[in-house]
């Protein structure tokens, strides 16, 4: 069930943003209301943008980088992921986007973000 929930929420959300109800800016990842306010958004216990719009009277919410990546892209292929490039998760700019296999991207998760140093002799 939580699939189809996943998936009319991504209908919906490409809706309002074809029909100009989210504006985005993917130089910044930030998302704005019509009007030029910015959309009620919060950076949520994991790190990541998450952020709430309405649609027929009903909250809708949804990841600020999957509504940045499907304005600017139209879809997410089957089996990918949006990964955030740089690892920092409320970064939502166009270019630290991408998408990957999710085995890629748990692969990419375990890898160091720092560099070990090579033992001292």
């Amino acid at each position: 069930m939580r699939t189809n929930r996943s998936a009319r929420n991504t209908r919906i959300l490409k809706t309002l943003l074809k029909r100009g109800q989210i504006i985005v800016d993917h130089e910044t990842g930030k998302l704005y209301k019509p009007n030029g306010d910015d959309l009620y958004c919060r950076v949520s216990e994991t790190g990541y943008v998450k952020c709430e719009a309405r649609h027929r009277g009903r909250r809708l919410y949804f990841y600020a980088h999957k509504a940045v990546w499907l304005s600017a892209h139209g879809s997410i292929r089957r089996g990918h992921v949006i990964d955030h490039i740089n690892f920092e998760n409320a970064e939502n700019s166009i270019h630290n986007l991408q998408t990957l296999t999710v085995l890629k991207n748990l692969q990419r998760r375990k890898q160091p973000l720092i560099p070990e140093e090579p033992p001292a002799f």
